[in-house]
């Protein structure tokens, strides 16, 4: 029992350099894990310019990156917890250099979430509807939904959840929001048509590998937990229900449900996240 809890993480530290991103943890014995973030996505340190300063998107472009690995430590910090003491993490951050750090936290044990142990909280389901849209929180989100209806729905359902809806730009989409759901996301594309209106064109389900948060992102398709059985399993259950699959690299596409399955790396053996468009016309137009 002794040796386990010094394997408690008590430190993290959070640093950036030339050759991109490291983290270190340091259990209560003292002893340091340090892991190399350079091959991480969106992990590399802005190199430097030839004219010998910074460009002017320097301190905001390693803010952001530093606030993304943060959470990445967050998370896989108050896992590490969980499996050995049945608790999780708190980590207290401050930078030692501004907003881009160097970054170190201490780490604090806090009971764990409910939404660990099954049944204790209910998944938030999305119950797919093939070349219709989808049911988002017990709320119809058709493809011939106007976008403000839209987002409504999602700002309902963040200011439920503690959050916001996050915009981004996706090229060929009108607009495009998000929620964080537990771990997974629910976002919406949006498209304009010739009428002038703005309406869905993609409803999007993720939950990641492992844990899936609190609460859990749950995608259906006529019963079917899309991310939740094994990817295997979906394609069989998808050629019960009498839909064809094509497979491309890293995705399924089920084309008379309008639907696209990714996995989160090709070996997985779960999906990660799903996709809902409406039908297409012959020329692969949005209908």
């Amino acid at each position: 029992m002794a040796a386990r809890a010094d394997r408690l993480p008590v430190r993290v530290a959070l640093r950036g350099g030339p050759d991109g991103w490291q983290y270190t943890i340091t259990d209560r014995s003292g002893a340091e894990e340090h892991v190399d973030l350079g091959e991480m996505a969106a992990s590399r340190w802005p190199p430097a310019t030839r004219r010998g300063h910074d460009p002017e998107w320097w301190d905001a472009a390693n803010a952001q990156v530093a606030a993304h690995l943060r959470e990445y430590l967050d998370l896989r910090v108050t896992d590490r917890c969980f499996d050995l003491f049945q608790m999780e993490a708190s980590i207290e951050w401050r930078s030692t250099g501004g907003e881009s750090g160097p970054w170190e936290g201490t780490v604090t044990l806090v009971p764990p979430d409910p939404g660990r142990f099954p049944g204790r909280v209910p998944p938030f389901v999305v119950r797919l509807l093939p070349g219709r849209g989808a049911d988002v929180d017990g709320t119809d989100l058709l493809f011939e939904t106007p976008a403000a209806r839209a987002w409504s729905v999602l700002t309902r359902v963040a200011d439920r959840l503690g959050g916001r809806p996050h915009a981004s730009f996706i090229c060929g989409w009108a607009d495009h929001r998000s929620v964080r759901i537990g771990r997974g996301q629910v976002s919406i594309c949006t498209v304009r048509h010739g009428d002038g209106v703005e309406r869905i064109g993609q409803i999007y389900a993720m939950r990641p590998p492992g844990w899936g948060g609190s609460p859990t992102v749950r995608a259906e398709l006529d019963g079917i937990d899309l991310l939740g059985e094994t990817a295997g399993d979906v394609l069989w259950l998808l050629g019960e229900l009498g839909l064809d699959t094509v497979h491309h690299a890293g995705s399924v596409h089920v084309p008379d449900a309008g639907l696209f399955l990714y996995r989160e790396a090709p070996a997985d053996d779960r999906f990660a996240s799903v996709a809902i468009e409406p039908p297409r016309t012959s020329d692969g137009e949005l209908t």
